[in-house]
């Protein structure tokens, strides 16, 4: 099974994931960067904060980004 990689992304700040997930495929992994975009954002508007556009980079196991998910994307798409 592959590991991938979530990369958080947050305006200028960076957040490297060195644990990676293993899951089945690419589709595995963009669901997982959903659900945590909606996670993030979930815990800006408890903390009473207007949403960031956080963004996930994925990542295989060498280290080539292939996706990207971002809350603004989540919600319009």
């Amino acid at each position: 099974m592959p590991r991938f990689f979530f990369h958080d992304r947050d305006g200028d700040t960076r957040t490297e994931d060195v644990e990676g997930v293993d899951l089945p495929d690419l589709d595995a992994a963009r669901a997982e960067a959903v659900a945590a975009v909606r996670q993030l954002a979930a815990t800006d508007l408890q903390q009473n904060r207007q949403p960031r556009n956080r963004v996930i980079d994925i990542a295989d196991a060498v280290g080539q980004q292939l996706a990207t998910v971002s809350m603004r994307d989540d919600v319009e798409g």
